[in-house]
């Protein structure tokens, strides 16, 4: 990092106001942990562990749960609705997942997680 990065999360730790006194504390802490993480993430690109492997989980359910649907009910109207959900969702989802793996590794191998 450089100085200047160094500069800017130290003001915005600052700015946090972690020493204040409140009625529920733990509430307090996670609303400005949730705050801190999300000036790290818009103004370094830093993510979270995981990110885009849950990101692409939900991607892929979702077109998966699309594909499936439909190649489903082209195959069989009976019982190709079934059938295709399961293995729409399933491909869509282990597709997300090898997707997002390879992009959270990127984001390690640059330092980009928190």
């Amino acid at each position: 990092m450089t100085e200047n990065q160094s500069r800017l999360i130290q003001e915005k730790l600052s700015s946090l106001n972690l020493k204040a006194t409140t009625e529920n504390k733990k509430k307090y802490y996670k609303q400005k942990f949730s705050e801190f993480k999300t000036f790290l993430k818009n103004e370094f690109s830093f993510t979270t562990e995981k990110y885009y492997t849950e990101l692409g989980m939900i991607y892929g359910m979702s077109i998966g749960m699309s594909f499936g649907l439909s190649i489903g009910m082209a195959i069989n109207p009976v019982f190709g609705m079934s059938f295709g959900l399961s293995i729409g969702i399933s491909v869509g989802v282990a597709l997300g997942m090898m997707y997002g793996t390879r992009k959270d590794a990127g984001a390690k191998r640059q330092r980009r997680t928190i």
